[in-house]
């Protein structure tokens, strides 16, 4: 476990699913936090489907963030964002 800059990361070899374990964590404690994994055995996907993976060949990767200055309502746009920014910084790795 280390934390770099805001986050606490969390990197597992193997676990049932990130989301799981967040929400877990967060029961004991409410800060940010990323937790990312090499196998997700279990994986959560939309609503009542599961999220597949292979070892070692997905990005397996749960972050945990409050942003107290942003309207719920707008929560997607943070997500859609995020989305975008991991993207682009894969399109560079590749």
């Amino acid at each position: 476990m280390k934390k770099s800059g805001y986050f606490k990361h969390i990197t597992l070899d193997e676990i049932d699913s990130t989301n799981g374990y967040a929400a877990k964590y967060l029961q004991d404690q409410d800060i940010p936090i990323c937790i990312s994994a090499e196998y997700q055995k279990e994986g959560k996907g939309q609503p009542g489907n599961k999220w597949l993976s292979e070892k070692s060949k997905n990005l397996l990767v749960s972050y945990v963030i409050s942003p107290s200055h942003l309207e719920a309502i707008r929560s997607f746009y943070l997500s859609k964002v995020v989305a975008i920014a991991v993207s682009e910084c894969l399109e560079d790795k590749i």
